[in-house]
């Protein structure tokens, strides 16, 4: 059985989460004309308890601990307190004698430490409760604490409109077509929510552009609010104020789309909110929407407080065996590939389409590699159903086909792009597109433009706030008008929008020139993220790489490496292995004109090690090794106390060690393991990542070695393993 001393620590924890999260723990009494409000204060309040005081009066377990507490508080003070009592039920006290008068000193909530005619002690939960009633009793429809904020997510659902002439249905929140195909993967998200070991948990899901990830988490969203959960889209609306006053109100489900923007900022909060987050009354569960799952910008959402987002309430999904880190989506299979077909043709047609058609709707999507992307099926099915022939036609020519199609519907809806209000609303789609957003009525947006204009003597080529007209936009963006402005959507129909007008006549390049100018200037994290998606969509350097040179200008010296990491990651996922080695170059060429400036020297190992992984993958080992010691050299240039430096080189030398051992080179492969031994042992024994890197190489050469009859070797690493197990122990 649990002890009172055990019990008060727990009371006197949640008394203090309480005061440091509302501030105050206050009941109004009904005569407060007549009164003060009183803090119930534990610790540093007028009072002056100190916090061991405060557990020695629990711990006496005295009959009337209340008249204890009381002989603590200041007098002169008209204020309420809890009184907490081992046995007796709740009462109420409004000065010291116990009696209800205008003339008492303060009012007293006095409140059970155990159950009534029990020796079990109560809950927190039925702490919160008691708390409730006694304010209730109190004559309080709502205590006056800060009030608790709610979080702003957005579940938006558009509804389908049925003359077929006006909307595309590309956007996910069309819900169209049916949603088929993913049972499983909805039922692995159902575990993750359910989870019952933690009230704050956050998981990702990963898969390419087109593969249905946001209509997925809408579709979670939309059957965890028929069960009574909140749950949405987390908007760019939620301030630090927000986040701080915040508790869940019910079981909640924050889907974070676009995390880079957000991504620092959101882990600041969401660490904030662990311990506070273990007296909850309902859960909360994060899913995050990623190309994949080693994505920079999880990497910066863990960044402000590591251990607790990447060890404590990262969900792991064992499933069939295996542990993963995210969900990944990859393509439906084809029965359901052929019945959102149907489906796209039954809006133009009440004819099924032929065999025929459905054929060649599959085979466009094996030849050009969508891999049953439910979002290019319903381009191409789309292209075939309104009468274009798609055989001979590549993804290039898709796109083209598609974007065509949304401009027709503006023309048919009265969009001119030769005049000029019209242009100036599609240069704000443009913006938006490229910063995920835009609200015109802000004074950053205004900023910008007046910032921008005086500096280039440009044009007026975007709408003021008087000339903005709700109509165009909506048919523009095809989505309803809210405070923010919506992008072109889906992604991919939006990058190719604008990579399209960067390839227009001499002025049409200058206005985008300039329009990029200004979505730096207005969100640069944005914009970042923005070209970081058409690198992976649309591999064509010369276009992104002179809104990186616009950057570069734009924001300084750091907005270039950032970006060229990004791009490394991103033409490495389709193998564009040569582009990739070109903007490493780069980076390493600006780091060695600054070789002090820690941002840059974090990015370049960044980017080295992402090299390392892709030449393991195309056995290209002297490449590897040249970037492993680029790394090295950044960390004996006075890197030895970066912790993401360190973490670098040392996975970079997990992968080159084992690989070395794998072909047999066993000098070459005990010099890097013993690289990674000495940066554990040395440098950083308590880094969890590092001792499961050592552990993992470990395991793995001991069973490489026992497989090729290497009886010394083996024996070598076994040992060596049975001494990081025991140590794993005590850590």
């Amino acid at each position: 059985m649990r002890s009172l001393n055990d019990h008060h620590k727990e009371i006197v924890a949640f008394l203090e989460e309480v005061k440091d999260t509302t501030g105050k723990l206050n009941f109004i009494s009904s005569e407060t004309d007549e009164r003060k409000l009183l803090d119930i204060i534990i610790k540093n309040g007028s009072s002056r308890i100190p916090q061991m005081k405060v557990a020695e009066i629990f711990e006496t377990n005295t009959e009337n601990i209340g008249r204890t507490i009381r002989k603590n508080l200041n007098r002169r003070l008209k204020e309420f307190c809890i009184e907490l009592k081992i046995n007796p039920p709740i009462r109420l006290y409004f000065n010291t004698k116990g009696e209800k008068s205008p003339g008492g000193h303060f009012a007293c909530c006095e409140i059970p430490l155990k159950k009534n005619h029990s020796d079990e002690f109560i809950g927190l939960k039925e702490l919160r409760d008691m708390i409730e009633q006694a304010r209730q009793r109190l004559g309080v429809e709502s205590p006056s604490i800060q009030p608790k904020e709610t979080l702003k997510l957005q579940r938006k659902v558009i509804e389908v409109d049925k003359n077929k002439e006006n909307q595309n249905l590309f956007r996910f929140e069309y819900c169209w077509p049916a949603f088929v195909g993913r049972d499983e993967e909805m039922q692995r998200l159902y575990k993750f929510v359910n989870y019952e070991n933690e009230n704050l948990l956050w998981w990702t899901i990963t898969g390419n552009g087109g593969t249905g990830k946001s209509r997925l988490a809408l579709e979670l969203c939309c059957q965890l609010e028929k069960q009574g959960w909140y749950a949405g889209f987390l908007t760019n609306t939620n301030g630090v104020d927000v986040w701080r006053k915040w508790e869940p109100q019910k079981p909640t489900l924050i889907i974070v789309d676009y995390t880079h923007e957000k991504a620092k900022e959101l882990g600041e909060h969401i660490g904030n909110k662990y311990e506070e987050s273990k007296q909850w009354n309902h859960p909360v569960r994060i899913l995050f929407l990623e190309r994949n799952k080693e994505s920079e910008a999880l990497k910066q959402f863990c960044r402000p407080h590591r251990e607790i987002l990447e060890n404590n309430i990262r969900y792991h999904e064992v499933n069939n065996g295996e542990e993963n880190e995210s969900l990944e989506l990859e393509g439906l299979g084809d029965g359901f590939i052929e019945s959102i077909i149907i489906e796209v043709f039954k809006r133009y047609t009440s004819k099924r389409p032929s065999a025929d058609k459905i054929e060649i709707i599959k085979s466009f999507l094996k030849e050009e590699r969508h891999e049953n992307r439910p979002l290019y099926t319903m381009f191409v099915a789309d292209a075939c159903a309104r009468g274009e022939d798609v055989r001979g036609w590549d993804t290039e020519k898709l796109h083209e086909s598609v974007l065509e199609h949304n401009k027709n519907i503006w023309k048919r809806a009265g969009i001119d792009e030769t005049k000029d209000l019209d242009k100036k609303h599609i240069n704000l789609l443009t913006l938006a597109t490229m910063t995920n957003g835009v609200d015109i009525r802000s004074t950053k947006y205004n900023e910008c433009l007046d910032k921008t204009h005086k500096r280039l003597n440009a044009l007026n080529i975007l709408p003021a706030e008087h000339e903005f007209r709700n109509d165009k936009y909506k048919i523009l963006c095809d989505d309803e008008i809210s405070e923010e402005l919506s992008p072109m959507a889906p992604d991919i129909l939006g990058g190719y929008f604008i990579l399209q007008r960067w390839k227009g006549d001499i002025a049409e390049v200058c206005e985008m020139k300039l329009l990029t100018k200004i979505a730096w200037q207005y969100n640069s994290d944005s914009i970042s993220d923005f070209i970081f998606r058409i690198a992976s969509d649309f591999p064509s350097v010369d276009r992104v790489a002179t809104m990186i040179r616009i950057a570069k200008a734009c924001d300084g010296v750091h907005s270039e490496p950032i970006l060229l990491c990004y791009l490394v990651k991103a033409y490495t996922h389709p193998g564009n292995y040569d582009i990739a080695v070109q903007n490493y170059n780069s980076v390493k060429k600006l780091w060695g004109g600054n070789q002090r400036d820690k941002f840059i020297s974090s990015i370049l190992a960044s980017v080295a090690r992402v090299l390392i992984a892709f030449c393991y993958l195309d056995k290209k080992l002297g490449e590897a090794v040249k970037c492993y010691d680029c790394i090295e050299s950044l960390w004996k240039n006075g890197r030895q106390k970066d912790q993401y430096i360190s973490r670098k080189l040392a996975e970079s030398a997990s992968i080159i060690a084992a690989w070395y051992y794998e072909i047999e080179k066993l000098d070459k492969g005990i010099q890097y393991y013993d690289r990674l031994e000495e940066l554990w042992r040395h440098h950083y024994r308590y880094d969890i990542l590092m001792f499961s890197l050592l552990h993992s190489v470990t395991y793995n050469c001991a069973i490489i070695f026992d497989e090729r009859g290497n009886s010394s070797m083996s024996r070598k690493f076994k040992k060596k393993l049975e001494e990081l197990d025991l140590l794993s122990e005590t850590m």
